[in-house]
């Protein structure tokens, strides 16, 4: 039998910055980083989402992800 219980406060998400965005706040034009391929998908995408250029070239079964400047 199931407990329902009343009254009981909904916990704020715990959000923080992901690792790979602390990476791309680091980075200043002309850095690259070697990444997997997902990870560097994910890194172009927060990269365009802050309106930065970025460029991938793959690299075997991995990308290489530059921060080529400011849109």
């Amino acid at each position: 039998m199931v407990k329902i219980e009343k009254n009981i406060p909904i916990p704020l998400r715990k959000r923080g910055a992901t690792p790979l965005l602390n990476v791309l706040l680091k980075m200043e034009p002309g850095d690259s980083v070697l990444l997997k391929k997902s990870s560097a998908d994910y890194l172009t995408t927060l990269g365009r989402q802050r309106d930065r250029n970025m460029v991938t070239r793959s690299e075997g079964d991995r990308k290489r992800v530059w921060f080529v400047g400011r849109k």
